[in-house]
């Protein structure tokens, strides 16, 4: 094989990687903390530590506070339908994942947040502005605007992960 050969392969294969992101939108890991013994899947009392953008097997962190890294990992578990901003504060202040964030954590105070129409909005943009500066740093061209979708509601457009911990201890992973 030439260079030139060498070279147009690895160009289709960046255009093929790229088209396939764009399709599928990017690929999140969420931390859950404090699991309790014995249960799978995500439940009331555990904390969202961390969510993490991941591309070739790199990960790169979300900076992100209490209440966007509970505000996306609501959107990771229910992405399938769109909601408008006062919708999803319903729904996040009636969910008991929410209402119970890190409820399991030991000495903890559980970390409530109370969700409105504009802390909402507000929250989506910080999660984009994280997710820009995670996709710059993994040097990743991709618009968080449509991997967080707000027309005609939220809606995160990417496959996620879940971690759950239990004192650091991995646990299991879920993918949905």
């Amino acid at each position: 094989m030439s260079d030139l050969d060498l070279v147009v392969e690895e160009v289709d294969l960046l255009v093929a990687e790229a088209a396939w992101l764009n399709a599928r939108g990017p690929h999140f890991v969420i931390l859950h903390l404090w699991q309790e013994p014995g249960s799978s899947g995500c439940f009331a009392g555990e904390e969202v530590a961390q969510v993490r953008f991941v591309d070739r097997a790199r990960e790169f962190p979300l900076k992100l506070g209490l209440g966007p890294l509970i505000e996306f990992d609501y959107l990771a578990r229910h992405r399938w339908l769109p909601r408008n901003a006062s919708q999803l504060a319903a729904e996040m202040n009636a969910d008991s994942f929410c209402s119970l964030h890190a409820a399991n954590a030991p000495k903890s105070q559980k970390q409530r947040r109370q969700f409105t129409h504009a802390s909402v909005k507000v929250f989506a943009q910080r999660i984009r502005d994280a997710m820009q500066l995670a996709f710059r740093h993994a040097g990743v061209n991709m618009d968080p605007y449509l991997v967080l979708i707000s027309e005609p509601g939220y809606r995160l457009k990417a496959s996620v992960e879940w971690i759950h911990l239990i004192d650091e201890r991995l646990i299991r992973r879920r993918t949905a």
